[in-house]
Parts: structure tokens; sequence; C-alpha cells
């Protein structure tokens, strides 16, 4: 498994780097956690993500879809690689209720494991995530555009259990890096912390396939690839 990543790796690094990727729960996000962006209309995504951690590597295999503009909706397969733990089905949602202007931010509804398949209570991951660009304008790096940079904020119940946060910088059109912070995260069989901080980034490979790389709480390797297409 560590020779499989450590080549991923080298792929992405060579082919060139990513446009935006799903999170690894499946939903449009960030690393673990859901921002305030919805896929468009009849844009479709399908991903695989992994974490390697000492003692297992929790796989997710997903699928979304825009239903329009502002909803989107997903399956995403968890297998917690535990012995006498079954791999589950969680369906994720999101709703853009309000988008984004130049006075105000955006605002989503949504859920992540919206039954509750991999909450240790059973309890459905229900949030709203409230987002805004920091700066105005694009700013130049290395003679580059790059976006404004992004945050957004949200509180979610189920695996999260409370606040979350996130921000992004879309350096390039190929290269976006992205950071999160998680007050508490429990998924069952796979990770359970406090206070979680990530880092990673998202790396464009070609117009339908990117890749991400990520460090769960500065000790572990996350990795993914996705293919994402509009639908005609």
């Amino acid at each position: 498994m560590k020779r499989f990543i450590m080549l991923f790796v080298a792929v992405l690094l060579v082919s060139g780097m990513a446009v935006a990727s799903p999170s690894l729960l499946g939903t449009s996000g960030s690393i673990l956690t859901p921002d305030d962006t919805v896929l468009p209309a009849a844009g479709f995504s399908a991903n695989y993500n992994g974490i390697s951690q000492n003692d297992s590597t929790p796989q997710f295999i997903g699928a979304s879809i825009g239903l329009n503009d502002t909803v989107e909706i997903g399956l995403t397969r968890v297998d917690p690689d535990v012995s006498g733990s079954d791999p589950s089905t969680i369906v994720n949602l999101k709703y853009l209720a309000m988008p984004e202007t130049a006075s105000r931010p955006s605002l989503v509804f949504g859920a992540v494991d919206m039954t509750g398949a991999i909450d240790p209570d059973g309890n459905g991951g229900f949030y709203a995530v409230i987002g805004k660009n920091l700066t105005a304008f694009a700013t130049d790096i290395t003679d580059k555009p790059s976006q404004p940079l992004h945050a957004y904020l949200g509180y979610g119940a189920g695996i999260y259990d409370g606040v979350f946060a996130g921000l992004t910088w879309t350096l390039s059109p190929k290269v976006k890096i992205m950071g999160e912070y998680i007050r508490q995260l429990d998924i069952e069989d796979v990770r359970s912390a406090d206070s979680m901080f990530n880092a990673g980034m998202s790396l464009t490979i070609n117009e339908v396939l990117s890749g991400n790389i990520s460090l769960i709480d500065g000790e572990d390797l996350a990795y993914g690839i996705s293919y994402h297409k509009a639908i005609q």
C-alpha cells in the first residue's frame, strides 16, 4: 500500500496539478468537511479516496450529481478496513440556499451521512455552512494569477457534532491548497478525534481527472482521485 501511495503522489507531481475535487466523504468540499459549493446542473463526479493509518487503510468510493445549480446529491461507500466491521453506504445531500455576493456570504444546508450509517450514535450528519472570499481580487504569485482566498464556517451534527471551518486558495487553474479545522470528528471504526487540523492540495491531471493528497491531523496521509464531467 505504501508503494502504491508513493507512486500515486509521483504521478500527480509529474502530471501537473488539480481542479476542485470532492472531499474524502464524497460531497463537494475540502478534505473531510463540506464547503459552501455545489456541483453545477448536470455535473457529475466519481471518486476514490483512502487514508493510510498505522492499523488500517479506510477507503471511500463515491459518486455525486448536480440536480440543478443549487442541489447536489450523492452516495459514498465507506470501508473502515477493520476486522469485524462491514462497509456502509452513506447518503450526501447539499442545497445552496443563498449564493455569495460582494456584500454577503453564501449559505448552504446539507447532510454528510444523512441516515447516520457511520456515526457511532446513529445520528444524521446535518450541517449548515457559510462562506466568503477574504480577498476582493486575484493576487499574483510567481507571476501567475490566483483566485481569492476563500473561507467557510460550518456547524454540523452526527459525525461532526460541532464547529468546523476551512480555507481554500486556488493558486492557478491546476493547483488548489486547502486547510480545515474540525472541533470533533467521529466516524465509526475509521477516525475519532478532537480539535483536528488537516491540510492538503488538489491537483489537476487533465480535463476530467483530478487527484488530491492531504495530511490528516498532522500524521496520516490521505490520497484520492476523482473523475468529473458535465452530463450532456
